[in-house]
Formats: structure tokens, C-alpha cells, sequence
């Protein structure tokens, strides 16, 4: 695991924060993904996923949903612990945030999952 710079330092290039239970969720383009708590900015854990990030992640039933730019959707136990839960592919590139509506919905470059 790498080291990473302070959370208020911290470059996240394309994707968005996403806060949630008093965590802060830091996915990086390069697929640095980091939790810190949310008030102070301090480290709880992170984690390098193998691949390179556009789209923002989101939080749907205590997961969350992280979406690559080749097609690779990994799905992440939301907490104080990193776990990786599933890793699947949609079969085509995606640039788009996964929709949150009775379920977790992605979509690539010409179909929705």
C-alpha cells in the first residue's frame, strides 16, 4: 500500500468526494481510493484498485459503487475496514456515475446495466 499525502493535499482528478456516516471517500483518477473521517481528515485506510477512474463512486446500501473507465464496476464494503466485495465487468468502456433508483444502475458506452 502507498502512502498518501494529507487529506486537505490530496489531488483527485475527474471524480467527486463522497461523504457519508462521518467518512470522507477519496477516489483518485489513478484508482487511489481513500477513507478518512470526515471532520478531521484522518486516515482510516486506502487502497489501490487496479484501474483508472472517471466517473464518480456512489453509496447504495452500505456499498459503494465505483465504476472504470474500461468497464470494470468494483463494489467496496462502506466502512472503517477496506474490503473489496465484487468485481465485474460490463463488457465496454464507461465514462458515466452509476445511478442510484431501486438498485445500482451503470452504463456504458451504448447500453445500460
Amino acid at each position: 500500500m502507498e502512502s498518501a499525502p494529507a487529506a486537505g493535499s490530496a489531488s483527485s482528478h475527474s471524480t467527486c468526494l463522497l461523504a457519508k456516516d462521518g467518512r470522507l471517500y477519496i477516489l483518485c483518477d489513478n484508482g487511489l481510493l481513500r477513507c478518512v473521517r470526515a471532520g478531521t481528515g484522518e486516515p482510516i485506510w486506502q487502497e489501490r484498485l487496479p484501474a483508472r477512474f472517471y466517473a464518480s463512486p456512489v453509496w447504495a446500501e452500505n456499498r459503494l459503487y465505483l465504476t472504470s473507465k474500461a468497464g470494470e464496476v468494483f463494489v467496496v464494503a462502506a466502512g472503517d475496514k477496506y474490503q473489496l466485495l465484487a468485481q465485474n465487468t460490463l463488457g465496454e468502456p464507461s465514462f458515466a456515475t452509476p445511478a442510484v433508483a431501486n438498485g445500482v444502475y451503470s452504463s456504458g458506452r451504448s447500453r445500460v446495466f
